[in-house]
């Protein structure tokens, strides 16, 4: 997880939120999400981000647990 600003739209504001990468790229769902609930807290982001990477992470370290990613 890496914390990047982000431009959503040419409005010129800049979002700063985490971003999860996999082995696939940028997860631009998570980055969605966050994009729609921007006015969340930052603990609620920092949350959700540290929760989520740590679920990638898991999936990562058990791949032969599973049929599909």
């Amino acid at each position: 997880m890496k914390w990047v600003h982000i431009k959503p739209d040419n409005s010129g504001t800049l979002d700063y939120l985490p971003v999860i990468y996999t082995e696939q790229g940028i997860l631009l769902s998570f980055l969605h999400y966050l994009l729609d609930n921007r006015d969340k807290s930052k603990s609620w982001t920092e949350h959700s981000a540290y929760a989520l990477s740590q679920l990638v992470s898991y999936n990562a370290a058990n791949k032969c647990c599973f049929d599909k990613p």
